[in-house]
């Protein structure tokens, strides 16, 4: 489960997710190794969600703001939900596309706690 997910958090508690995904990392994670627990966590999310993610409709994603220079942004925003900055190239690092980093900065928080952990670089 990479790229953008939506959850319904009620269907999330509904289904028990959460002790699903405890009881395999309990069977499978029996490692006190943090590259075993890291090896072990596609798997494990892979069969906690099984049965329960469907695809989400391309248009709704514009994806690319993180590799591709050349995507029309104005353009494509307009019928996106959300943007997807997949690619090395994120918006909070100084490397990220200065294109693109005007929409991220819209909804940075930077009041947020965490935010002084992050390499942020707006």
């Amino acid at each position: 489960m990479s790229g953008v997910n939506v959850i319904d958090l009620d269907k999330w508690r509904e289904r028990n997710v959460t002790e699903s995904y405890l009881q395999l990392l309990r069977k499978l994670g029996n490692s006190d190794d943090e590259a075993s627990l890291r090896a072990a966590a596609l798997p494990m999310s892979l069969l906690s969600f099984q049965h329960l993610v469907y695809p989400l409709d391309e248009k709704l994603t514009l994806s690319g703001l993180g590799y591709d220079y050349g995507i029309e942004v104005e353009v494509a925003q307009s019928s996106a939900a959300s943007l997807h900055y997949n690619g090395n190239m994120k918006p909070w690092l100084e490397l990220g596309i200065p294109d693109y980093r005007k929409y991220w900065k819209r909804f940075l928080a930077q009041d947020e706690r965490f935010m002084d952990e992050c390499n942020v670089s707006p």
